[in-house]
């Protein structure tokens, strides 16, 4: 590589500041797996396809990139994931990738990242728009991943991890198995084995598909006991040096791979209570938005929204609703992060877990005690 053009390297030369790329540094000096090994395209590399387009040596940065990605993952394919950090924006969206396995498909993958930032306005001043790229790591059923969080988060006291079949991102969309640990002692508090009958898990080089789960699975505990409390162990070792995260990963055969580190505020707990009531809006895609009017309060966004990952509606829901309005969003605090944006748009967030609201129908919200829950009490 030209090292007065070097637009592609290593992450242990990244000197940013992005969350995610710093997560998977955090996750290595833990010394918990990771996929490797790990490129960064720089926020040059960005400034240069801003203003020329992805030019030839651009494109054969990001190839040769790929080709070492694969060299040592060869049953493998490259995710390209986002990571911007935007002034005023804590967890900015972006859209997904999934296993691309030619360097040209990477190529359009990186155009798409750079894209959604400037199409989205991410790229103001302050800002770094960067990409990084590693070996895919896609769990098939009976294997799966999920997340896991600590004490701080919610009203959790002790270790939460939360796990799918397939892909860690269907614990987002569906339900999902739930083991508490004890923090200190590392053994069950509680099992929650839900039925689960949908996961997530990449099907080609561009997309993810929502899979039916086996019948015989869908009562049936995701991971063994010991993966489990290896992974309470993981997270221990982890939050001791960093402090509080939410941690994804994914389980293969060979082992348990982390993904993303993300850390958080321990919750304040203020024993207060807001009520919000009116009219449900559902929306499903851009042009549902345009019917929104100052009286609708509540939003639904739809399952469908968040089952396909369309990280550009919930970007322009957020930042074109004229004031600041009460979203039901599907999920729960520790898996529906990609709702941040809401927040910081202003809004403010109701995890309504799976419940289903129609539009027009007129309901109570509440939030207690500090903690973001919907009661569905009608209207007269």
């Amino acid at each position: 590589m030209n090292n007065n053009n070097k637009f592609v390297i290593k992450i242990d030369e990244y000197k940013g500041t992005s969350p995610r790329i710093i997560g998977f540094r955090k996750l290595k000096e833990a010394g918990l797996t990771i996929p490797e090994p790990i490129f960064v395209l720089t926020k040059e590399a960005f400034l240069k396809y801003k203003k020329f387009g992805m030019i030839d040596s651009l494109k054969k940065q990001i190839s040769d990139a790929f080709l070492k990605i694969k060299e040592k993952n060869r049953k493998k394919g490259v995710i390209v994931r986002r990571a911007y950090v935007v002034p005023g924006i804590e967890s900015p969206p972006g859209p997904r990738s999934s296993s691309t396995t030619s360097s040209s498909v990477t190529i359009k993958e990186v155009e798409k990242v750079f894209d959604f930032a400037i199409n989205n306005k991410f790229d103001i001043d302050g800002s770094e728009i960067s990409v990084f790229m590693h070996p895919h790591i896609n769990p098939k059923i009976p294997s799966g991943g999920g997340c896991v969080t600590g004490e701080g988060h919610r009203d959790i006291k002790g270790i939460l991890i939360e796990v799918i079949y397939g892909n860690d991102e269907g614990v987002q969309s569906f339900p999902h198995d739930d083991y508490l640990l004890d923090y200190k002692k590392n053994r069950f508090i509680q099992k929650i084995i839900h039925y689960k009958n949908k996961c997530l898990s990449a099907i080609n080089q561009l997309e993810y598909k929502t899979l039916p789960v086996p019948r015989k699975l869908r009562n049936v505990q995701v991971l063994d006991d010991d993966i489990v409390l290896k992974i309470g162990r993981d997270y221990r070792k982890f939050a001791k040096l960093f402090g509080y995260h939410r941690l994804e990963f994914d389980v293969l055969s060979t082992g348990t791979f982390y993904i993303e580190a993300t850390p958080y505020k321990k919750k304040d707990i203020t024993g207060s209570m807001i009520q919000f009531s009116g009219k449900v809006i559902t929306v499903k895609n851009n042009k549902d938005v345009s019917h929104i009017q100052a009286g609708n309060k509540l939003i639904f966004v739809d399952p469908k929204v968040i089952k396909a990952r369309n990280m550009d509606l919930l970007t322009y829901l957020a930042c074109n609703l004229p004031e600041a309005r009460v979203i039901l969003y599907p999920g729960s605090t520790s898996t529906a992060h990609a709702s941040v944006i809401f927040r910081e748009m202003g809004h403010t967030i109701v995890y309504v877990g799976y419940e289903i609201f129609h539009n027009g129908e007129e309901v109570v919200v509440q939030i207690e005690d500090g903690e973001l829950v919907v009661h569905r009490q009608f209207l007269i």
